[in-house]
C-alpha cells in the first residue's frame, strides 16, 4: 500500500513524466511485489471488509510514508548544506555581469 500511495502523489504531481517513461503505475506495484491485479484486489476486499484490520494496515503505511519523508527531507537539507551560499559580493559580481549581457 505504501507503494501505491507514493505511487499516485508522484502521478499527480507529475504525471507527464509516467506517460513519457511509459511507467504504467499499476504493473509497476504488481511487478515490484510478484503479485498480479486479482491477487491485489481480492487483498485489497480482504481488508476492506475487515475495517479494524485496515486502519492497522494505513497507520503502518502513514509510518512508513513519514519515515520515508523524513529521510528525503534529511537528504535535501544535507544537499543544501553542501551548496556554497553566495556571500553579497559575489552576487553583485553576478548582478553587474547579467545587466552588461542584457
Amino acid at each position: 500500500m505504501t507503494d501505491v500511495y507514493l505511487i499516485e502523489g508522484s502521478m499527480t504531481s507529475n504525471r507527464k513524466s509516467f506517460v513519457d517513461l511509459g511507467i504504467i503505475p499499476d504493473q509497476y506495484v504488481y511487478q515490484k511485489h510478484g503479485i498480479d491485479s486479482i491477487s491485489y484486489k481480492k487483498n485489497f476486499n480482504y481488508y476492506a471488509d475487515r475495517v479494524e484490520d485496515f486502519i492497522e494496515v494505513l497507520d503502518l503505511v502513514d509510518v512508513k510514508l513519514l519515515v520515508i519523508k523524513d529521510s528525503v527531507t534529511a537528504r535535501q537539507n544535507n544537499v543544501n548544506k553542501d551548496v556554497p551560499q553566495l556571500d553579497s559580493i559575489s552576487k553583485n559580481k553576478i548582478d553587474k555581469v547579467l545587466e552588461s549581457v542584457k
